[in-house]
């Protein structure tokens, strides 16, 4: 899969039942060059300005699906061969490909790469457009990941609390008698990336080094606190055009590292500030996706939250649950076990996610 940060896909390869037995294998990322997420850049923009269904149709959108299609397939190919897999142990991949555009309220969804093309390619089931049944039926179509949260985290004895932090940071909250609530939150790592490009070039801060040397702004982190997006109806869900560093800092090219404090505590408040959406005390957190790698973020959060985890440290990779979870989703529309829920994403029942494509029956 390749998420709202936009830096790459990540492969994993899992084995599961669908339901609680899940033993992760092998996992790796592979980057996007700085000209293809240029171009991915561009194309989003491009389409959020403009959509209709004659876009999917035009020069731009099916010469950059063709250049994802190769490099999804060749880095497939790499990770087969790099980490010494039988291909024909493989059952089905779960592509979710790159976002270019959510509008759930539009009934509109499109991640780009053709599950045909690596389905012809490789002669494997695979599972693509996980969002959309969702949407259909009065859905977010996101998150998506809860049921994997569930499956891989939840306690009988503790409500538990699990952060992803990627562009978008997005909850799950696990109750000990089962019951699951999941929405997106808001901002997670969109805003530090955009500060990062804009004024150092740079995708992203790495470890938090460069927010770690500015100070909170904790009047801006009251007046952001309070923008429309915080008091939208749960579950409510996020892409990253939706957040624009602009409508946050106004059009200053003055460089302030405060700013970018600021805006990774924004981060932070934002997932402390969700607990007020359960319905009981949360015993436990636990953040992953790539935000927890920023030890600036994780150090605010720590501030906020006492019982606060990092998946790591019950030995789940934080940088690779979410293309476990679409692997595990793959599996549960194998199996036709449902994914999303009226409490997860607001669809109407739950629902069986993603279209399964093998080119035998194309």
């Amino acid at each position: 899969m390749s998420g709202t940060s936009l830096d790459g896909i990540d492969i994993s390869l899992i084995k599961s039942d669908g339901l609680k037995q899940i033993k992760p294998s092998y996992n790796i990322t592979y980057k996007f060059s700085q000209q293809f997420k240029n171009d991915i850049n561009f194309l989003i923009k491009d389409v959020n300005k403009s959509f209709s269904n004659d876009f999917l149709r035009s020069k731009s959108y099916v010469s950059l699906e063709r250049k994802m299609n190769i490099f999804l397939l060749e880095k497939i190919q790499c990770f087969i061969k790099k980490f010494q897999i039988n291909i024909s142990h493989i059952d089905v991949i779960g592509l979710h490909g790159q976002t270019i555009i959510h509008k759930p309220h539009k009934k509109i969804s499109i991640q780009i790469g053709s599950a045909n093309f690596l389905s012809n390619a490789l002669n494997l089931k695979v599972v693509t457009n996980f969002r959309n049944a969702d949407i259909i039926s009065g859905g977010q179509g996101a998150p998506l990941v809860p049921i994997f949260h569930k499956a891989i985290f939840s306690q009988k004895k503790e409500n538990i609390s699990v952060v992803n932090i990627g562009g978008i940071s997005n909850l799950t909250w696990i109750g000990k008698n089962g019951d699951l609530i999941s929405t997106d939150i808001g901002p997670g790592n969109v805003l530090i990336d955009q500060f990062c490009m804009k004024f150092f070039n740079k995708p992203f801060d790495k470890d938090g080094k460069m927010a770690k040397k500015g100070k909170v702004n904790d009047t801006l982190i009251k007046k952001w606190s309070n923008y429309s997006f915080t008091k939208m109806k749960t579950p409510k869900s996020f892409d990253n055009f939706y957040f624009k560093l602009d409508d946050f800092i106004g059009s200053t090219d003055l460089v302030d590292i405060n700013l970018l404090s600021s805006l990774t505590m924004l981060t932070a408040k934002l997932i402390h500030n969700s607990e007020k959406l359960f319905p009981k005390k949360t015993n436990k957190w636990i953040i992953c996706g790539g935000g927890a790698l920023n030890l600036t973020l994780v150090q605010y959060l720590k501030t906020l939250i006492n019982d606060l985890k990092v998946s790591d440290d019950y030995e789940w990779d934080s940088r690779f649950i979410e293309s476990q979870a679409f692997a595990y989703l793959a599996i549960r529309k194998l199996k036709n076990l449902p994914s999303t829920f009226k409490s997860t994403t607001g669809v109407k029942e739950p629902t069986v996610c993603g279209d399964l494509v093998f080119k035998n029956d194309n």
